[in-house]
Order: structure tokens, then C-alpha cells, then sequence
């Protein structure tokens, strides 16, 4: 379970332009008669997701693998009460939801359910997760087109 976040215009296009591929795939797979047939359609088609969810798209999960737990913000809490009764976070609430992120960082040191020896690895991710979420805030309030939420 996680946070879904979509920018309608280009999630849609790109779920539209990918789901025959996925089909084409799933079905190769299922009708596969060796492990190595099987093998080939199971990479097409995690090929196919791949590509449906690499742009304008963003996914965080509710634990402490979450970039917002890591900023300490809730998506319950904080988001949750930004989003409009259709799903959507309107623009001058993804302007707020910006400055809210803004204002946070990365911690430094992480929890203890982090290896010491994986915690830079983490923080970076946890730093490339921010980034890739300001700026898909970022195209929805220039291309004026709200976020769809799915928290």
C-alpha cells in the first residue's frame, strides 16, 4: 500500500500507449510453453509497466521507506486534507504542499530499521525521491493541471 500520484495528461497517454504491449506480453506469458519463453515475457512486460508508470507518476509507501515519513509529513495528515473531494490536489494546495516540502530535508542520520551500512544509500534515495516529487508538483502547477491522489 502506498500513495499513487498522477499527472492525468501525460499518466494516461503513456498507460494508453503501453497497455497493448503489457496485453501482447501477459498473454505470451501465459501461453509460454518453456520456462525460457515464460522468462522473455515476464521482462516485456515488466518492460511495459515500467515505461506506463516513468513519467508523470509518482508512488510512496505508508512505512519508513517513504520520503515523506522521512520529512516527517503525513500523507494522511498533511496531504490528505489538501485533496479535493475528486481525488485531486488542487494547484494553490500543491503551491502549499511545495513549500511544506521545501521547508523540510532529508534527515542525515536515519532510524535504526536502517543498516548503518546501507544509510547513505538510503538517504540518497530518500534525496532523489524529493526531487522527483517536487518536480512533478512542480510541472503540475506550471501546466496548471491538478495532481490525482490516490492516498
Amino acid at each position: 500500500m502506498g500513495a499513487d500520484i498522477y499527472l492525468d495528461s501525460i499518466h494516461n497517454h503513456l498507460r494508453e500507449t503501453y497497455k497493448p504491449l503489457l496485453d501482447t506480453a501477459t498473454a505470451r506469458k501465459r501461453a509460454a510453453e518453456t520456462d525460457e519463453d515464460r522468462e522473455k515475457a515476464r521482462g516485456d512486460a515488466n518492460e511495459a509497466l515500467n515505461l506506463m508508470y516513468s513519467d508523470g507518476y509518482f508512488r510512496d509507501s505508508y512505512n519508513s521507506s517513504s520520503v515523506f515519513w522521512q520529512m516527517n509529513i503525513s500523507w494522511w495528515k498533511d496531504v490528505g486534507d489538501m485533496i479535493n473531494d475528486e481525488g485531486y490536489l488542487p494547484i494553490e494546495q500543491a503551491k502549499e504542499l511545495r513549500d511544506l516540502i521545501l521547508s523540510r530535508e532529508i534527515p542525515e542520520t536515519l532510524g535504526e530499521e536502517f543498516k548503518e551500512s546501507e544509510a547513505s544509500e538510503w538517504i540518497e534515495h530518500f534525496k532523489k525521491k524529493r526531487e522527483e516529487f517536487l518536480n512533478l508538483l512542480n510541472l503540475s502547477i506550471d501546466l496548471e493541471e491538478p495532481l490525482c491522489c490516490s492516498i
